[in-house]
C-alpha cells in the first residue's frame, strides 16, 4: 500500500469543489480498486467526490 501525499491532494481538491481530469479520475479509481490506499482514504475520496458532485469526466 502506498503512503504518499498525491492521493491526499486529490481529496483536498475535491473538498475544494475542483473537478478531476479524466486521467486523474482514472488514476485515483485505479488506486482504490487495487487497494493501494487506506480504507480511510477510500472513504474520504468517495465522500468528497459525492459531495462535490461527479462530472462526466469523473
Amino acid at each position: 500500500m502506498q503512503h504518499d501525499h498525491s492521493f491526499g491532494a486529490i481529496i483536498a481538491r475535491l473538498i475544494d469543489k475542483q473537478d478531476m481530469t479524466r486521467g486523474e479520475a482514472r488514476a485515483a479509481f485505479t488506486r482504490v480498486l487495487k487497494d493501494e490506499t487506506t480504507p480511510m482514504q477510500q472513504g474520504a475520496f468517495l465522500a468528497a467526490l459525492r459531495a462535490k458532485g461527479e462530472t462526466e469526466q469523473e
